[in-house]
């Protein structure tokens, strides 16, 4: 397993697994000016059905959250299948903790993950979302 590309703070993260084609995970910022602390969202991302198994989210992830880590990110959130994120360390969180730029049709799948020793406490200030992740019927 190849990692390609070290991304900067919300750009992307590309890894190419056993001589495929690269696959890339999006992280982008999410939280406003009103919390000191910084957060991104791993916005929606899937593996193909036929490639799942191989380590390459798992790849991805790992590879987002060290880049993260290294430019000084505090928090990550995402929205998912908690089966696959808890084997990195996300755990699930309520919107007492951090509100979703989004009503929730699926709340068990809202998870963080505190990039530093300190605890997740909540969050100050509205989330927001990219653009093309910024419609209801994706939440």
């Amino acid at each position: 397993m190849d990692m390609l590309l070290r991304g900067t703070a919300g750009g992307l993260v590309r890894v190419r697994v056993n001589g495929g084609p690269p696959h890339t995970a999006p992280f982008k910022p999410v939280w406003d000016t009103e919390d000191e602390r910084t957060a991104f969202i791993l916005s929606p991302a899937a593996v193909a059905t036929g490639r799942q198994g191989e380590g390459i989210g798992q790849a991805q992830l790992s590879q987002g959250m060290n880049n993260l880590r290294k430019d000084g990110v505090d928090v990550i959130v995402t929205y998912g299948d908690p089966n696959f994120y808890s084997k990195a360390g996300f755990d699930r969180i309520t919107e007492e903790i951090a509100r979703a730029p989004l009503p929730l049709s699926y709340p068990v799948g809202w998870l963080g993950k505190s990039m530093t020793a300190e605890a997740l406490i909540q969050f100050q200030g509205a989330p927001t979302c990219i653009a093309p992740t910024n419609d209801a019927s994706l939440w």
